[in-house]
């Protein structure tokens, strides 16, 4: 991504030309930088957002496990577990009438 910098393209003296370009390189790796972290940081998000998500659905499919029939020291370990995730999952409150 190049951006131009008018400023650094006027007609200077021929001495400060140096110095013009290395600003202009200065700036220019700057603005680099920042995109690039913008890009990252998006992507983060994006990343963590669909973990979140696959964490929920795996959530609920292990709330569908239907204990009936189990044998009691597995129907515990589901129990519990079941009662975790119910705890960071508490349903939304009754509409206010």
């Amino acid at each position: 991504m190049l951006k131009v910098n008018v400023l650094a393209l006027t007609r200077p003296r021929s001495s400060s030309l140096p110095i013009i370009v290395q600003e202009f390189m200065k700036e220019q790796y700057e603005l680099d930088r920042k995109a690039k972290m913008q890009v990252i940081e998006q992507e983060s998000k994006e990343r963590r957002q669909l973990i979140q998500s696959q964490r929920i659905a795996k959530d609920m499919k292990v709330l569908q496990i239907d204990t009936r029939g189990m044998d009691p020291a597995d129907a515990v370990i589901i129990n519990a577990q079941k009662a975790r995730i119910r705890a960071a999952y508490p349903p939304p409150p009754p509409p206010s009438n």
